[in-house]
């Protein structure tokens, strides 16, 4: 998979996501600050279905603008499934290290792989900007998401203020 200039991210396989979104195939793209209001969708979609932690996720308090610099201080990869905006994240690069936030899928876009494959660009995006490891902060509270990360290459690296930091070397 590489990045491409336009914007577009190509990807060596089509993905068909279930459900309500059966017909629908995936593009993954790199995010623009123009996309702010439709990311936030997303990720307050996404971080509202999941179980209520304490204290709540700061991604719930963000608004169009914090994701439009976010965008436009660091980049970001979409995923649209039939020119929707299904999934998205936020990637922030310091030195070598691309750190990935505000990971989030539609709840009826989730369990079908797009968060993989989301990731996947992500990395790949972050290793052409000439990252070499990248990292998160996992809730403590979402074991199954640790274990999910564990499962794509990231290890615990220590505590974080708001749960653990994950990590793993880029290819």
């Amino acid at each position: 998979m590489d990045a491409v200039a336009d914007g577009a991210v190509a990807t060596d396989s089509r993905t068909k996501i279930n459900g309500a979104m059966e017909s629908a195939d995936l593009s993954l793209r790199v995010a623009t600050p123009d996309d702010a209001a439709e990311l936030l969708r997303v990720i307050r979609a996404a971080f509202s279905a999941r179980r209520p932690v304490d204290p709540p996720a700061d991604a719930l308090s963000d608004t169009v603008e914090d994701i439009a610099r976010a965008l436009s201080e660091g980049t970001g990869v979409l995923v649209e499934a039939d020119g929707e905006i299904v999934a998205g994240l936020l990637i922030d690069i310091e030195g070598d290290t691309a750190t990935l936030r505000r990971v989030s899928v539609l709840p009826e876009a989730s369990g079908q792989g797009v968060a993989r494959e989301m990731v996947t660009a992500a990395l790949t995006v972050a290793a052409d900007l000439g990252a070499s490891r990248a990292r998160l902060v996992a809730r403590e509270e979402f074991p199954e998401l640790i274990r999910w990360w564990g499962e794509h290459g990231f290890v615990v690296l220590g505590p974080a203020s708001k749960g653990l930091w994950l990590g793993r070397d880029l290819p």
